[in-house]
């Protein structure tokens, strides 16, 4: 049997913010007021909330049932549970690419032989749109590189905090804070399985300077570690999820940005009841499907800050 006991997420509240509009962020806001979420005004901040103690930040939005997934643990119990209802979970082996005709999917090849399929689910992250592009199917797929940093200082409590505008997040992680500068340059995946790289000296000046102007409190904090990776986006920014309408059987769980984690059980659930032939009564498909309209430019933020944005293609 599959343990469910486990705890795969950990509730620590969140505070959504900006720092130069008040009504940034009222729309976003006012969506999850009305998906039921429990949302509060807060004024002054710094006086509820350590990490934002000293800031310039005069009023958030505090999340109190917002949670951290762990992601190590919510892993383990997927695989777990697909292995239990007799999947196969074959580790390092290599796809080379897609097997079909001009309709539909017959399997794939990879480096350990052939294994044919009727459905396939591109769920590859920075890596779909290649293996899409073997049967000549290009979706706008752009990976976008992050750096993230670990720090040390006061001992980390109280929720997540989040300056949307200025693009800038702490959360308490054990016994450090994990900070991220929200940083992001267009970076091929590398060959190979994994997308992790080191701190940059740009990063880490980044990252450094905007603990210093909007977390004082952790101001003095040690950077004791840092890594970057990649995120996945289509250019409006939304999923790319269902039925490739180019070829029958090959469906798409790509795009997902910095949610896959969080967001893995929804797009599991969706892709699983929609090759059921079934519907979900909270995703529409034509909003995330593969084939709608795209954007031919769009923005990225290479420091994080929403008033530097540059028009990619």
């Amino acid at each position: 049997t599959v343990d469910r006991s486990c705890a795969m997420h950990e509730p620590t509240g969140a505070v959504l913010a900006s720092y130069r509009d008040p009504l940034h962020l009222h729309d976003e806001v006012a969506h999850l007021v009305a998906a039921g979420v429990t949302v509060q005004s807060v004024d002054n901040p710094g006086a509820r909330f350590p990490a934002l103690h000293d800031s310039p930040i005069r009023h958030g939005w505090f999340l109190p049932d917002e949670m951290v997934v762990d992601a190590k643990a919510l892993t383990r119990f997927f695989l777990a549970a697909a292995a239990h209802q007799g999947a196969q979970i074959r580790l390092g082996v290599r796809v080379l690419s897609i097997s079909c005709d001009r309709t539909k999917i017959h399997g794939l090849t990879t480096d350990a032989g052939v294994i044919s399929a009727a459905h396939i689910v591109l769920a590859g992250g920075a890596w779909c749109s290649a293996l899409a592009k073997t049967v000549g199917i290009d979706r706008p797929l752009t990976p976008l590189r992050r750096h993230l940093v670990k720090i040390h200082s006061k001992p980390p409590v109280g929720p997540w905090v989040w300056i949307d505008d200025v693009g800038v997040y702490v959360r308490p992680q054990g016994d450090h804070w994990l900070a991220c500068a929200c940083d992001e340059s267009i970076s091929a995946p590398p060959a190979g399985s994994g997308s992790s790289l080191g701190l940059t000296k740009a990063a880490r000046a980044l990252i450094t300077a905007k603990i210093r102007a909007f977390f004082p409190a952790l101001g003095a904090a040690q950077i004791t570690s840092g890594w970057s990776g990649l995120r996945t986006f289509a250019p409006d920014r939304k999923p790319i999820m269902g039925s490739d309408p180019d070829l029958g059987g090959l469906w798409w769980a790509a795009g997902l940005g910095g949610s896959g984690v969080s967001g893995s059980v929804g797009a599991g659930l969706a892709l699983a009841t929609w090759i059921r032939g079934q519907k979900v009564s909270w995703l529409d498909p034509t909003s995330v499907s593969p084939g709608r309209p795209m954007l031919r430019r769009w923005p990225i933020y290479p420091n994080g800050d929403l008033n530097s944005a540059r028009l990619v293609t």
